[in-house]
């Protein structure tokens, strides 16, 4: 991980708090922090330290999951009506062999 990517970190501590352990997601910050300072002689960013504070005051929760959607596919599964010609082939091809379908 690049250290001073802090979308990484800000990942990392939201994975680690939604998780329960909310220690190890404020480690994280601090690492976070540590390290810009250092090499850098910054401060995390705004978005980072919010992040940071609620984490330790409990305000991170689960994100809201959402269905999933799929793309392409017919809502139902479609009868085969006005198909006869497929079903035909279906028909002969699973009756003929000798191991059937």
């Amino acid at each position: 991980m690049d250290p001073f990517r802090e979308e990484a970190y800000r990942q990392a501590m939201t994975a680690l708090a939604l998780s329960g352990q909310r220690g190890e997601a404020a480690a994280w910050y601090q690492n976070c922090a540590r390290i810009l300072a250092a090499e850098l002689g910054i401060e995390p960013d705004p978005e980072t330290t919010a992040l940071h504070k609620r984490i330790v005051a409990g305000d991170i929760t689960q994100p809201v999951e959402r269905p999933i959607r799929l793309v392409g596919l017919p809502a139902q599964y479609t009868p085969l009506v006005g198909r006869e010609t497929e079903l035909a082939a279906l028909r002969s091809g699973c009756w003929t062999r000798p191991a059937g379908c």
